[in-house]
């Protein structure tokens, strides 16, 4: 893979992210907190499976 092509890509992505979070924070947000809450709803079954 080409260094320059790889850095290019990754800056194009991240051109977009910003793009689309200034565009809809609200829809990065609710990401986010999907993300969040999906990650402790595992943690809570991880902790009651434990416990038994």
């Amino acid at each position: 893979m080409d260094p320059v092509k790889v850095r290019r890509a990754y800056s194009t992505i991240v051109e977009s992210e910003s793009n689309s979070f200034y565009k809809a924070p609200n829809l990065v947000l609710e990401q986010i907190l999907g993300r969040v809450v999906s990650l402790f709803q595992k943690l809570e079954c991880w902790i009651f499976f434990k416990k038994r």
